[in-house]
């Protein structure tokens, strides 16, 4: 599954169309979802290799656990998440996360904190990103209603001096 990912992640990275980049991709969507299952199996040693970190020195990992590849304690409860409705299309090969099960006001919460107003004053790749946007919000609003499927959406803390994501709650 790792050379599919690649490809498809190749695919959209490297397009000509020269994509905006996502802070979040198919490889950690795939490491979060083995997480998930490891936990829901009650998997203590899935979860553990999955949680392990590595420290840039080589010395003590979060929580006193070891540096270099060292296994972190895994989480003790459950990953913080909270329930919502993933809208998708594979026609257009678009999704959307919702706290509404119905599409429309999915799409209105989305449009609403999306900055589409395109200045004189934008750089280069900032007016393409608007671009972009408006593009698949128009996309987005000429279609009546999508399939959509319930999910657990993680909660995530940032650390704003080196902009390192963690899971909510939990010590690392």
């Amino acid at each position: 599954m790792g050379d599919f990912l690649r490809l498809v992640a190749k695919a959209h990275y490297e397009s000509r169309y020269s994509p905006p980049r996502k802070a979040y991709d198919f490889y950690t969507s795939l490491a979060l979802c083995r997480l998930l299952t490891a936990q829901a199996k009650g998997d203590k040693a899935t979860v553990a290799a999955l949680t392990a970190t590595r420290t840039e020195e080589g010395g003590k990992g979060p929580e006193g656990g070891a540096g270099a590849g060292g296994a972190a304690a895994p989480p003790a409860g459950p990953v913080p998440a909270e329930d919502r409705y993933l809208f998708y299309s594979g026609t257009y090969g678009m999704s959307l996360v919702s706290s509404s099960p119905n599409w429309k006001d999915a799409l209105c919460n989305y449009v609403v904190k999306i900055d589409t107003d395109v200045v004189p004053t934008d750089p280069p790749f900032i007016r393409t990103k608007k671009e972009t946007f408006l593009a698949e919000i128009a996309i987005m609003h000429k279609l009546e209603s999508l399939p959509s499927i319930k999910v657990r959406d993680l909660r995530f803390d940032s650390d704003n001096d080196t902009r390192r994501l963690s899971l909510a709650g939990l010590p690392y």
